[in-house]
């Protein structure tokens, strides 16, 4: 890069604005990605409170566990994963082991059903949720999307600690303190 002197820029320059910028975070997109990330934590813990609180494959679950468990769900996702932080990257690991630790708790009680009974679970919660087309996985599947969740958090904060974004200090046993 060349300046207007003619003289050619140090490369340090650039680098010294990038990170500063980059660095900062914003506490409301922080706050608006974890609201938007609370909603399929939401989903998720609504089908996770019809499994352990009622008997989704016999009826529909109730009015007040799908509103309840969705709001108070949502609530406390987006506050789990905008709690103490303006970092975008944060928001987005948190809301990946949220996810896998989530869907490592649906898998077991989606897998103490008969095989039989799984379509008609997933039709009755997809009919309290006033028809939304989601499919609900069997255990294995719910498996395999909890190990996708946690490769997905540890690509995230590789990635970012091999681009050198790493939010960490280096620690130098020779400084005096």
């Amino acid at each position: 890069m060349q300046r207007s002197s003619g003289t050619w820029a140090d490369p340090s320059d650039a680098a010294r604005v990038v990170p500063v910028v980059a660095r900062r975070g914003s506490p409301v997109a922080a706050t608006a990605l974890a609201a938007a990330l609370g909603v399929p934590s939401a989903l998720l813990v609504f089908a996770i409170a019809a499994f352990a609180l009622d008997a989704p494959a016999q009826h529909a679950p109730r009015r007040e566990l799908v509103l309840g468990s969705l709001i108070a769900g949502w609530a406390l996702c987006t506050w789990l994963l905008a709690r103490r932080t303006s970092r975008l990257h944060v928001v987005l690991i948190r809301a990946l082991v949220l996810g896998a630790a989530q869907w490592l708790v649906l898998a077991p009680l989606v897998g103490s059903l008969p095989d039989e009974l799984l379509p008609r679970a997933g039709a009755l919660l997809r009919e309290a949720l006033d028809g939304l087309p989601l499919r609900l996985p069997d255990e294995g599947e719910a498996l395999l999307l909890a190990t996708l969740c946690l490769l997905g958090a540890l690509a995230l904060a590789a990635l970012r600690s091999a681009l050198g974004l790493s939010d960490e200090r280096p620690v130098r046993g020779d400084v005096a303190g």
